[in-house]
This record gives C-alpha cells, structure tokens and sequence, in this order.
C-alpha cells in the first residue's frame, strides 16, 4: 500500500464528509482499513447522562451497540480517569496500555461486549471535550491484528486534526441544506462570512457576510479578485493554507487550523480553511474552486483565560500573555502589543508553564480551553438524533 498516496486520499475522504454527511460511514470504514481495523465509530456523548447524542459507525452492529450501550457508564468513567492535568489532548486512550490486567479480566464491558467479537484492544482519540460532553473516534483491534502498535498509534494521531476540523466545521456549516450544484447560492443563506477561492486565493465567489467584511477591510481584502488577509503574518498562513489545499491537503492540519486575523489585544477573529479537495466536490461548484474559508469572530475567551489564571493563581502580567496567546499571537506580537522585550514576555510564559505543569504552547492553549464548554456541534447526519435511555462511547 502506497502510505502517503492512502493518507492523502482519505483526507479528501474525511473533508467530504462535511459537505456530504452521508459519506461518514463509507470514510469511517476507509479509516478502519488504513488503521488496520475492523470496526470504528464517531460520536458525541452526553457524559452527564451517559448517552449518545451524535453517532456514526462502521461495522457496528445494532445489537453490538445495544449491548454496549448498558455499560457506557463504567466505559465513561474508564475515559475520565485519563483525563488529568497535563495530559496531550492529541494523546489518545489505548486500552491495552492504559487499563490494568486486573481491570479488564473484572469488567463486564470486555467481557460483555469485547470477547464475543474477538476485540482485543480500543483506541479512543478525542475531537471535542468539555465537563459535559465529549466527542471521539473510536477503533476497536481485532485480536487477529493484535494490539495497536506505535507505527499505527501515530498514523491515527496524523489523522487527528482532519477529522478535528471536519467535526468543527461542520458545526457551522448545515450541510444537509447545501447541495453541490447550488453551493454558492446556498453559502448567501448562511450568517456566517464564507468565501470559496482557487489555490492561488482567487474569489470565486463570496457570500452576503464575507461580502461586508471585505467591504469593511479590517480583516481581509479584496485586491483585485484576490483574497488576502491584512496583517501580514496571517496573509503569509492563508497564502500557503490555500496552496496546500490545491496540493498537499494531507499538510493543512499544520497551518490551517485556525488563522488569526485580528490584531493584538482586539477581539480575536479567525479564518478556517476547508480543502475541497474530491474532483466531485471541485466539478461539482462549476468553477476550479479548491477551499472554503470561514471567517467567524472566535468565542470570547476572556472568561476562560481569567477562570485558568485564578486556578492556577497566574500574575496579571501572565494571564495577560495567555489570553494574547489564546487569540492565536505570536510571542514577538505580544511584545510589541504591550511595550515589553520578548524576552520579558518569554520567561512569563515559562513561569505560566511551570505553574501549569505543560512543556508546549500548543498545550498551554489546550490546557485554557478545557475551561471551555464548546458549543454542541451539528449533527453528524444532518438531524440529531433522539435521546435514548443509555448511550455514549464504545
């Protein structure tokens, strides 16, 4: 199997899903097989009450998922003991690392609804999680394949921030309304401003609210049929995202995530950059288009910043540092912003480091937004389904 050639493919795969909800299912069994899996599943669960909110699957049957559905309590509880302070939230759960021999011979989970299908081991990895709820995709290993080994821990970590994305935006985009042949018609009906363009940032067409941010220019600019952002370290990201979108899509999840567009100490505002990357999805707008850009003015994270600086009894001076960091700036930004030397900005964050017990900023970020409750995302399949008695994670 060609890796790198599979790896790009099921990226397509996965950003497919957000305009075409349908194909969750047929994307989810691709990720089974690249994993080396038989069954795999992606959910929202309501940890409160133990229940599915939001579930696709592949290779789970009704009556496998019945069966589990009576134990999500202790599998939910399991889940919980892994998150502590600190901890990578790309890291994911792998049961035959994380769960004792003696656990799994006692629980009634591995032995209810693992054993009778020969499962011997799960991987949860975590898109979305908050006190209340989480979403995950969840592969569980059949005892032919053995236990998940290193090589393929680390290709579902590759996958990670795709399907992040992809649950992400697919909260802000409905997709059940949105047909192909109708998409920049469908795209004036959304609140948010979303743009489509070619890889070289051309305009192919821009909805009623990106119109009015192009006509303000405080974020992002029109010149002369081109899409580019004002500052210039945000217009350097967006250039290379929506050239990786025409190529190398697998790369996006490096710098595409989220790109800052505002300004230091202004109300953080972000542009999102969804590859179009199937030739369905291409042929199917009537014009070369290779991305969706869209621009959303981010949560208020003020609230969160200040809940994690009071918890960790953070400076003024440091909870100043995270919140700039949070809205997406540079250590050099920051400087600038609040007239100090980098290296006086350098070693507050290092003491927000050390009081935080985190290495990275990519974590310290993480850490913040765990004070988050994020909204509840769309339905994966365009309609939510009914709450049920018992539901949740495999």
């Amino acid at each position: 199997m060609n890796t790198e050639h599979a790896f790009s493919a099921l990226i397509g795969d996965i950003y497919d899903c957000t305009l075409e909800p349908g194909r969750w299912p047929q994307a989810l069994g691709r990720v089974a097989r690249f994993l080396g899996c038989e069954r795999t599943l992606i959910s929202l669960s309501d940890l409160q009450h133990d229940r599915v909110l939001i579930e696709q699957r592949f290779g789970c049957e009704p009556e496998w998922i019945a069966a589990r559905d009576r134990h999500l309590p202790e599998v939910h509880a399991a889940l919980q003991s892994w998150f502590v302070p600190g901890r990578d939230a790309d890291e994911p759960f792998v049961a035959s690392r994380a769960l004792s021999r003696s656990y799994t011979v006692a629980s009634p989970y591995v032995r209810e609804c693992l054993q009778p299908l020969g499962i011997v081991d799960v991987a949860h990895y975590f898109l979305i999680r908050s006190h209340s709820y989480l979403s995950e995709i969840v592969l569980l290993r059949h005892a032919s394949a053995g236990p998940f080994t290193p090589d393929v821990l680390e290709r579902g970590r590759l996958l990670l921030p795709h399907l992040r994305r992809a649950v992400t935006i697919s909260k802000v985009l409905d997709a059940k309304t949105i047909a192909h042949r109708q998409l920049a018609q469908s795209l004036d009906a959304l609140p948010c401003a979303v743009l489509l363009t070619d890889g070289r940032g051309t305009i192919a067409h821009a909805n009623r609210a990106a119109g009015e941010i192009l006509a303000q220019g405080q974020w992002l600019a029109d010149a002369q049929g081109t899409l580019r952002a004002r500052r210039a370290a945000a217009d350097r990201e967006l250039q290379r995202a929506l050239r990786l979108c025409a190529g190398d899509e697998a790369r996006l999840g490096a710098v595409g995530a989220a790109i800052g567009l505002s300004a230091p100490g202004s109300a953080p505002v972000h542009a999102h950059v969804l590859p179009l990357c199937a030739d369905t999805s291409r042929a199917q707008t009537g014009s070369p288009v290779v991305a969706a850009i869209f621009v959303a003015t981010a949560p208020d994270h003020g609230a969160h910043a200040a809940a994690f600086a009071s918890a960790h009894a953070l400076t003024r001076a440091e909870a100043r540092v995270v919140h700039a960091l949070l809205a997406g700036h540079t250590l050099a930004e920051v400087a600038r912003a609040f007239g100090v030397g980098r290296a006086t900005v350098k070693s507050q964050l290092d003491s927000v480091f050390q009081k935080a017990g985190v290495a990275r900023q990519a974590d310290l970020v993480r850490a913040v937004l765990q004070f988050a409750a994020p909204p509840v995302p769309a339905p994966l399949d365009g309609r939510r389904s009914a709450p049920r008695a018992a539901g949740g994670v495999a």
